[in-house]
């Protein structure tokens, strides 16, 4: 991984890929990927959409906090906050409501 001056790790230019046809920003030392040319919506399918020069990652769905497939926010220490189109939600609620409404299919 290359370095900003800022030491942001970032993959070289070679394997940076935007496969969601999405606008990325460098800003307030973060990657940020946007569904818009006017950077309003952070939006990503294929990954989390911001990502911190700390190690955090946000994942976004159409401007909401979401990952059915995890935390929507992960910390460097480890901390984990889960939500579902942008309702916070426990652990034990992200498990009950991908179960009762079936979005792991």
């Amino acid at each position: 991984m290359a370095k900003t001056p800022d030491l942001f790790p970032r993959r070289p230019m070679e394997q940076l890929t935007n496969d969601d046809n999405l606008f990325i920003r460098l800003e307030h030392s973060s990657l940020r990927y946007y569904l818009d040319d006017q950077c309003e919506k952070l939006h990503r399918e294929s990954g989390p959409a911001v990502i911190h020069n700390n190690g955090c990652v946000e994942y976004w769905r159409l401007g909401q906090l979401h990952n059915i497939s995890g935390p929507a926010i992960q910390t460097n220490s480890g901390k984990k906050v889960y939500y579902l189109y942008g309702r916070r939600l426990s652990y034990e609620k992200w498990i009950q409501s991908k179960q009762k409404y079936s979005l792991d299919k």
